[in-house]
């Protein structure tokens, strides 16, 4: 980041650390540096989702939507799985299925799916997939 703050997805990433660190403020911190409005917009649904604002978590996650799911609809899946609103992430994952999104190479591994990880729809789609439980 020193060598180059500019560079796409670096602030996202780094606040998804924080996410995961349970440091949610020094996530939005990140966020609002991520140059790129891709993952700014998506990591601010994450951010403010997990921040207690429903409304800017809604407003980010909508844009995103209207802006960039025909090519992310991996990271709408996501998003839906980390709000924990189960429907709508299993909804998006079939369409990342059927436009063979290159996200669902995290499917196994993703922490923001950590939410659907017990649904058996989660296990059916790694059969689907064919990736082993």
């Amino acid at each position: 980041m020193e060598l180059s703050p500019a560079l796409p997805a670096v602030h996202h990433d780094l606040a998804r650390v924080y996410l995961a660190q349970q440091r949610p403020q020094e996530a939005l911190a990140e966020i609002e540096q991520e140059p790129e409005p891709v993952w700014r917009l998506f990591g601010q649904a994450l951010v403010y989702h997990e921040l207690g604002n429903k409304k800017e978590a809604d407003a980010a996650l909508g844009e995103f939507i209207a802006k960039y799911s025909e090519d992310s609809a991996y990271q709408v899946a996501t998003a839906y799985a980390f709000r924990g609103e189960t429907e709508n992430a299993f909804e998006w994952l079939e369409k990342a299925y059927i436009r063979r999104d290159p996200g669902l190479s995290d499917v196994k591994v993703d922490p923001l799916l950590s939410n659907i990880r017990g649904d058996r729809r989660y296990t059916a789609f790694l059969k689907k997939m064919r990736l082993s439980v």
